[in-house]
C-alpha cells in the first residue's frame, strides 16, 4: 500500500503533511524525512489528555525516519487527528526496540492545526511472532497523558525513501 493510498484509506492530507513538514513549534529547525513505513494492522489504544479517539484508530501507522536521526510513530484518527511520538532511538536488541520520547504533537481540524509539546516517555516496538510488529507509546507533556499502542497485521510494511 502506498502512502497516497494510505492517505486515501482515511487520514487527513492536510494533517498527514502538516505533521510531516516538520512545522511545528516544538521543532527548532525543519526536519526532513528519510524514510517512511507504514504498517497496516490494529490500532488498540489512542488516546490524548482530552479526548480518546481509540475508536477512530485508521489500522495504520506510519514511523518515520528523519535525516537527523529523530523517528516518531504517528497515529492516524481517521480523519480527524494525527497523532506522534517523536524522539530519538534508545535501547535496541533483536526483539525490542525503544524511542525516547521528547515532543509528541497533535494535528487536527480542517487546517491541519499542530499543537506541538515537550513531552517525557517512551515507544516501544516489539515482535510477539514472526513478521508482526507490536508498538506501544506512552508519554505525559504539559496537558497530561497520551497514549497509543497497534499491532501489525504480518504484512510488510510498505516502505518509502526521500
Amino acid at each position: 500500500m502506498s502512502i497516497k493510498n494510505s492517505l486515501a484509506k482515511g487520514v487527513n492530507v492536510g494533517l498527514f503533511v502538516g505533521l510531516m513538514s516538520g512545522s511545528t513549534p516544538a521543532l527548532s529547525e525543519r526536519q526532513l524525512f528519510k524514510t517512511v513505513y507504514t504498517l497496516t494492522g490494529e490500532c488498540d489504544t489512542l488516546s490524548t489528555p482530552s479526548v480518546d479517539f481509540t475508536s477512530l484508530c485508521s489500522g495504520l501507522l506510519f514511523r518515520m525516519v528523519y535525516e537527523n536521526g529523530r523517528e516518531s510513530f504517528s497515529f492516524p484518527a481517521r480523519g480527524q487527528a494525527l497523532i506522534s511520538f517523536s524522539g530519538f532511538p534508545g535501547l535496541n536488541s533483536p526483539v525490542v526496540s525503544s524511542l525516547k520520547i521528547d515532543h509528541v504533537t497533535i494535528a487536527s481540524g480542517p487546517n491541519a492545526a499542530t499543537d506541538a509539546q515537550a513531552a517525557t516517555g517512551s515507544c516501544e516496538l516489539t515482535i510477539p511472532k514472526p513478521e508482526t510488529f507490536a508498538i506501544k507509546c506512552n508519554a505525559r507533556g504539559k496537558s497530561g497523558a497520551f497514549a497509543a499502542s497497534f499491532v501489525s497485521d504480518g504484512k510488510r510494511p510498505e516502505r518509502q525513501d526521500f
